[in-house]
């Protein structure tokens, strides 16, 4: 990250990376001093919600946005919870086959009382995994109708072009402009 400054809260100057007071205008630097632009000031830089994307974190972003398709998330954050909600999705599916697999064993009832809640947790995952595609989609300046590509032919290899492009930052009408 040695390419990256901060920039002053107060006057928008940039300044050493974890800086507590801003050398031009010596205002004292809170959390929002961390809004990091590169030193080229690209105006399309990486969007994350979380400052560090990781397995964890991004996933757990994932699950607070289960139901949300407004807004917008970031590259990093969207690969990294798709892994980890990949992860929670082969567990639960394998739980659900194990349960539908001792239908002669524990009888058809008991087995059913067993699958249901695991299948009522995957679909509520895949839907929310939905969900984070279209703002995903968002994020790269694209209207959330574009998941419907995906039920055409060989419209999920596009859509998965679609979903590795970087942030949009600049001339994104899905992303609320913040007064900064």
């Amino acid at each position: 990250m040695e390419n990256y400054k901060s920039t002053c809260i107060k006057c928008g100057k940039p300044i050493p990376l974890g800086a507590n007071f801003c050398h031009y205008c010596q205002t004292a630097q809170g959390i929002d001093a961390f809004s990091y632009s590169p030193i080229d000031d690209h105006p399309d830089r990486p969007y994350n919600e979380t400052t560090a994307p990781d397995l964890v974190t991004s996933s757990v972003l994932f699950c607070r946005n289960l139901g949300n398709l407004t807004g917008h998330m970031g590259r990093a954050d969207f690969w990294w919870s798709t892994v980890g909600i990949s992860l929670v999705e082969m567990v639960l599916g394998f739980l659900a086959i194990i349960s539908f697999g001792s239908f002669r064993r524990l009888g058809e009832e008991t087995s059913l009382l067993t699958a249901a809640p695991l299948l009522i947790l995957l679909a509520i995952v895949i839907a929310g995994n939905i969900t984070a595609q279209v703002r995903r989609l968002h994020d790269t300046g694209h209207s959330g109708r574009l998941w419907l590509i995906n039920l055409i032919p060989l419209g999920s290899l596009i859509f998965l072009l679609i979903l590795c492009e970087p942030s949009r930052q600049q001339h994104n009408r899905y992303i609320q402009k913040t007064g900064k």
